[in-house]
């Protein structure tokens, strides 16, 4: 059980005293940054109208929701726009989802009937679809037992555009719709403002803008949504997640950028040592310096798989070192033929007793960051980092076949007679990170099945783990990292600011006290003493109501005491 604290504590003499599973599709990583460049972030920013839709050439789709109970009456549907004038647009359905009519083959549809909103706005609708019950309940999403619960991703079928001159298109993903074991609770959720909702660790917000895709494709830039975040959240993110709920592709399907699964943007640089420049461009983004980075998911298994958001996430710290040392390449990535056993690229081998290397084929899933990228972390001293080696040669070797061909040992002498000792080191160096989870939606709130799913992945990524045990693998799931960085690194993922309690109302009787205020709906708050703000016991609990509101009442243990409140995830 995690406790956050927050010091509401007083004294009975002062009265009151306060202290503060993975698609085919190949994924690529839109992250090639060494450092803020203002004009990238706005390449062909001439795409972009003001109300949100882009032009020249592009295709968008979303599901609506993209969750839905498995209960086989839970109904969604799917838009598409189209920049250009089009013919006709079809979806090719695809077991276990079933269309309104019974087609398997169905026409999207601009005419204002049949679930289309709104008749001539470039819109195109499908009728409605629901899943198939007779495929059953979901297990864990994508199989794995580490991940969570009661959740399937399932494809719903292909779409094609046929347009008024002749030419067709298709797009690169096909889309997906989340099903939910019926039985599930669903997720409280508070209003935070006119365009904002928020469970304890997922943040929705709604705009007219689709900023996160048009990030992701490389073609726009997310400053106006995390101001629009920091305009009713503290500065208390390390890191932002951004889940996509929509998805966008830019001209023909085998465009590259459509091939992003995600991307990765430096805010911050504040260490030496890594090939990267310090730098802190997080006034730009309305935080005060608390920002250091964040990452941008496709969506659904495109995206919400850890190998991607790991993957992600890792750049902060690399792979920024000088490709003349021959272990990386220019756009922050292993060479292949490295033996880097990462999700930044390269491979892996099985080194064996002997000094020799075997190939392993099996790998792609890992329990643990390596030692390389501890340190350039500042996590471990570079004494405890192993020569990083790269074979010869392009193809992939046989499984298990022995490594015979090693043309280059990289030790980290040399990495940091490049670029110097990672500075601050494993003494000074960060060891606790906050993340954001936040989902965009255009121009409508997610449904509270689609926030309990984000809620769930949110939790899920942060989730303590017992040291009792083997750490999960982390790769093709969606299981906690809260191991894969190392025993001593803490993640947390709750909305701070929306869990901390707020004392309304505070009463002192010659045997009893008495707190009045507000907390997230549901939550429980424990409520402890000390006579010296050093050692603490329980005094009692206090649950807030489904409004948020608590009232405790609990005896008077000494006329001079201190009280605090406590949120227990």
């Amino acid at each position: 059980m995690r406790k956050i604290t927050w010091a509401l504590l007083f004294s009975v003499l002062s009265l009151l005293r306060v202290q503060g599973a993975i698609p085919s599709i190949p994924a690529l990583c839109g992250t090639c940054e060494r450092g803020f460049d203002s004009s990238q972030k706005t390449r062909q920013a001439s795409l972009v109208t003001t109300a949100g839709i882009v032009t020249n050439d592009t295709q968008s789709f979303e599901v609506i929701p993209n969750v839905v109970r498995a209960n086989g009456t839970d109904t969604f549907r799917i838009e598409v726009r189209s920049s250009r004038a089009v013919q006709r647009i079809f979806l090719n359905i695809s077991h276990p989802i079933i269309s309104a009519s019974g087609r398997t083959v169905i026409d999207l549809r601009d005419d204002g009937f049949n679930g289309d909103r709104v008749a001539g706005d470039l819109v195109y609708t499908t009728e409605p679809l629901r899943y198939d019950t007779f495929y059953g309940m979901p297990g864990y999403l994508y199989f794995d037992s580490n991940s969570p619960a009661g959740y399937e991703f399932w494809g719903i079928g292909e779409i094609d555009l046929w347009y008024n001159d002749g030419n067709t298109n298709r797009f690169l993903l096909s889309p997906e719709v989340a099903i939910m074991d019926p039985s599930l609770p669903l997720v409280r959720t508070v209003q935070v403002s006119s365009n904002m909702q928020a469970s304890l660790h997922f943040l929705n917000v709604r705009t007219d803008s689709r900023q996160t895709q048009l990030d992701l494709r490389l073609v726009g830039s997310l400053e106006g949504l995390t101001r629009t975040i920091y305009s009713q959240m503290p500065d208390a993110f390390d890191f932002f997640y951004f889940v996509s709920i929509d998805h966008l592709e830019l001209g023909n399907w085998l465009t590259r950028d459509n091939f992003n699964a995600g991307v990765h943007h430096n805010v911050k640089v504040n260490y030496t040592g890594t090939g990267a420049g310090t730098y802190d461009s997080s006034s730009y983004y309305g935080s005060a310096g608390r920002l250091t980075g964040y990452n941008v998911l496709d969506v659904t298994s495109r995206g919400l798989y850890n190998g991607n958001a790991v993957h992600e996430l890792q750049h902060q710290w690399g792979m920024y070192l000088d490709p003349a040392l021959g272990i990386c390449d220019n756009t922050a990535h292993y060479v292949r033929g490295c033996n880097s056993q990462s999700f930044l690229y390269g491979e892996s081998w099985t080194e064996h007793e002997d000094g020799t290397f075997t190939y392993d084929c099996t790998a792609g899933d890992y329990s643990t960051l390596p030692p390389l990228e501890k340190y350039l972390m500042g996590l471990i001293p570079g004494s405890n980092v192993p020569p990083v080696r790269v074979r010869q040669g392009t193809t992939f070797p046989e499984c298990d076949a022995l490594i015979t061909n090693i043309i280059r040992s990289v030790t980290i002498q040399q990495i940091q007679a490049r670029h110097g000792v990672r500075a601050p080191g494993p003494e000074a160096a960060q060891r606790q990170f906050h993340l954001g989870f936040v989902g965009e939606s255009y121009q409508r709130f997610l449904t509270l099945q689609e926030m309990t799913l984000y809620e769930t992945l949110a939790r899920q990524f942060t989730l303590p783990l017992p040291t009792n045990g083997p750490p999960p693998k982390i790769g093709s799931g969606w299981a906690s990292i809260a191991r894969f960085f190392g025993d001593d690194v803490q993640w947390t993922s709750y909305l701070t600011h929306l869990v901390a309690p707020r004392i309304r109302l505070m009463a002192l009787g010659t045997s009893a006290i008495r707190f009045r205020g507000t907390g997230f709906p549901g939550e429980l708050y424990q409520v402890e003493s000390s006579s010296d703000l050093k050692n603490w016991q329980q005094e009692g609990t206090t649950r807030a109501s489904t409004t948020g509101i608590f009232d405790y009442i609990g005896p008077r243990t000494a006329s001079n005491h201190f009280y605090r409140l406590l949120w227990q995830e």
